[in-house]
C-alpha cells in the first residue's frame, strides 16, 4: 500500500477535527484575532495535504490525489468563509461577498473532487441563510463576453482544443481549467440573472432623490445629475473579477 494511502485516515481525521474547530468561529460576533488564528491553522494543515497530494501525484495514485483534493478545498472554504466575517467587520462589505462566493465555489469543487462530502451540503444551507440575511440580494449580475482563442489544458498541458480532459472535472487533485488563452477583445456585457461569476455585482444605483447610493450600505456616494428622459436609472458595477481559487 502506498504510503499516501496509509496517511490518509490520520490526515482525514485531523480535517476533521480542524473543521470541527473552524464551525466555532464562523460568527460575526467572534474576536477577529481568534478568527485569524483559526485562518493561520488551517491554512498550515492545507499546505501539508496538498504536499502529500503532490506526493500522491507521484506514486500515480489518482484516488489518494483525489480524496486530498476534496480536503483541501474543504478548507480552503472554511478559510474563506472566516474571511466573511473579518471583511465584515472592517466594513470591506464587497470584498466579504467575495468571499462567500469563494467558500460557495470552494464546496463545489470540493463535491466534484470526492463523492464522500459529508457535511458539505450542510455547510452550503448555512451560507445561503448566511448570504439571505447578511447580504442585500442580487436579482441581476455582470456578465462579459470575449472572444478568445487556443489556451492549453491545465491538467496535461496540451492544446485545449486536442485533449480529452473536460473542463471544470478533478482529474488527478487538480481542477480542469483553460490556461493561458489568448484574449482577442471583449464582445458585450449583458446584466443576467445567472453569472458565470457572481463576483461581478452591481455597487451602485441611482434613486429618486437624485444620488447614487451603496448597494451594500445605501449611503448616498454622489449626485446622479439630472435624469434622462426614458432612462430608468444609472448604475455602477463590477464587470471583471480577477480573483483566482487555488485550483491545484
Amino acid at each position: 500500500m502506498k504510503t499516501e494511502r496509509v496517511m490518509l485516515p490520520q490526515l482525514i481525521a485531523d480535517y476533521t477535527e480542524a473543521t470541527r474547530q473552524a464551525e466555532k468561529f464562523g460568527f460575526l460576533v467572534r474576536d477577529t484575532e481568534l478568527q485569524a488564528e483559526q485562518i493561520a491553522s488551517l491554512t498550515s494543515l492545507k499546505d501539508r495535504i496538498k504536499e502529500i497530494k503532490y506526493a500522491a501525484i507521484r506514486a500515480k495514485d489518482e484516488r489518494a490525489a483525489n480524496i486530498l483534493f476534496h480536503l483541501q478545498c474543504g478548507l480552503n472554504a472554511q478559510i474563506s468563509f472566516l474571511r466573511v466575517w473579518i471583511h465584515l467587520k472592517e466594513g470591506k462589505f464587497y470584498r466579504a461577498w467575495d468571499s462567500l462566493v469563494d467558500t460557495q465555489e470552494y464546496i463545489s469543487i470540493a463535491m466534484r473532487s470526492d463523492e464522500n462530502g459529508v457535511g458539505l451540503e450542510q455547510f452550503l444551507e448555512r451560507l445561503r441563510r448566511v448570504e439571505e440575511v447578511v447580504f442585500p440580494g442580487y436579482r441581476l449580475y455582470n456578465s462579459w463576453g470575449v472572444v478568445m482563442s487556443g489556451g492549453k489544458c491545465s491538467i496535461c498541458g496540451r492544446a485545449f482544443s486536442e485533449c480529452d480532459h473536460i473542463e471544470g472535472l478533478v482529474y488527478w487533485g487538480r481542477l480542469c481549467v483553460r490556461a493561458a488563452a489568448k484574449f482577442i477583445r471583449m464582445d458585450h456585457v449583458a446584466l443576467v440573472d445567472e453569472p458565470r461569476d457572481r463576483r461581478c455585482v452591481i455597487t451602485e444605483i441611482t434613486t429618486d432623490d437624485g444620488y447614487f447610493r451603496d448597494y451594500m450600505t445605501w449611503k448616498k456616494t454622489k449626485p446622479a445629475g439630472k435624469k434622462e428622459q426614458g432612462v430608468a436609472g444609472k448604475m455602477t458595477a463590477k464587470i471583471f473579477d480577477f480573483n483566482m481559487l487555488e485550483i491545484d
